[in-house]
């Protein structure tokens, strides 16, 4: 706090021996304040793109996986007349949604490390380098289990078809 009790001191010189002069005086806490507020306004800026990408792919995921069971309902009714459990089934709908979103990792996940890692040597020295290989590696991981509970959902829904009433109705 000492320093900033000398910034009025600081200013009366700086007036006395250059009054044309303007010019900002800032502690270095202050400064460093300065910086870690623009970096936390960074991190959660991209922390909230990141998870609306993420919300909007699962709600995607979601909705193709559950439109396949829709148009795919008379097959499943069959598969269960014959004697497929609603394990297989489920399987079944959640690994055709783990094989879109692997497609999606494969794409988007060395896109996103380029682009971090531009932004990183954009940035300036003083912005805290994160280590890609763990940072890809959690986020390949919550991709895979958001796509697992996005596919999950709907192919519950596919296990739960009643064979007899769909055969019938169809």
């Amino acid at each position: 706090m000492l320093a900033q009790s000398l910034v009025p001191t600081v200013r009366e010189v700086m007036q006395e021996v250059a009054p044309d002069l303007s010019a900002g005086i800032r502690t270095r806490a202050e400064i460093e304040n300065l910086n870690i507020r623009r970096y936390r306004l960074i991190t959660s800026g991209l922390s909230a793109a990141g998870l609306a990408a993420l919300l909007l792919s699962a709600i995607g995921l979601y909705a193709v996986v559950a439109f396949s069971v829709g148009q795919r309902t008379r097959e499943i009714a069959v598969r269960m007349a014959v004697g497929a459990r609603g394990g297989q089934i489920v399987r079944r709908f959640v690994h055709d949604g783990l094989r879109l979103s692997v497609i999606g990792l494969a794409l988007g996940l060395p896109a996103s490390v380029v682009g971090l890692n531009v932004l990183m040597t954009t940035l300036d020295d003083d912005f805290p380098h994160v280590p890609l290989g763990p940072v890809t590696a959690v986020a390949a991981l919550g991709i895979v289990v958001v796509a697992i509970a996005a596919a999950w959902i709907p192919a519950r829904r596919a296990a739960a078809v009643d064979p007899a009433l769909t055969l019938r109705s169809q």
